[in-house]
């Protein structure tokens, strides 16, 4: 979620300065807990400009790593989301949730279709005849 605009932020803050903060927060229609942030980073930093934002996460899956999946693929087609992990496991060290692993096959284009089998396949079809 994007932050507030600087703009806004700083007609908040002057508002809560002389009114109570539940009105500043209907008449801006902001939380009272923007209000009382806003008032807290102002006391703190003496601005009201979003603090600037850390969150950078290293991927788990390295391009070198992406690279090795790709040829992992294509050497054994049939291979499962679980043993594509197990043997990222083996080559670089790293744990990789299903999800990530997941994700990371569609970032390569890569997809997964269910198999089927072939009796299941039989049954439907006689059913939709």
């Amino acid at each position: 979620m994007k932050p507030y605009s600087y703009d806004l932020r700083k007609r908040v803050l002057n508002h809560s300065l002389n009114n109570p903060v539940s009105e500043t927060a209907h008449l801006f229609d902001v939380s009272v807990n923007t209000v009382y942030l806003l008032k807290r980073l102002f006391l703190e930093t003496g601005d009201v400009k979003p603090r600037a934002s850390s969150r950078e996460y290293p991927h788990l899956i390295s391009p070198e790593g992406e690279l090795y999946l790709h040829v992992l693929i294509i050497d054994k087609p049939d291979i499962t989301l679980e043993e594509l992990r197990y043997e990222y496991q083996q080559a670089y060290g790293v744990n990789v949730s299903m999800g990530t692993m997941f994700n990371a096959l569609k970032d390569l284009r890569f997809s997964y279709k269910k198999k089927r089998s072939p009796i299941l396949a039989s049954r439907n079809r006689a059913l939709k005849n």
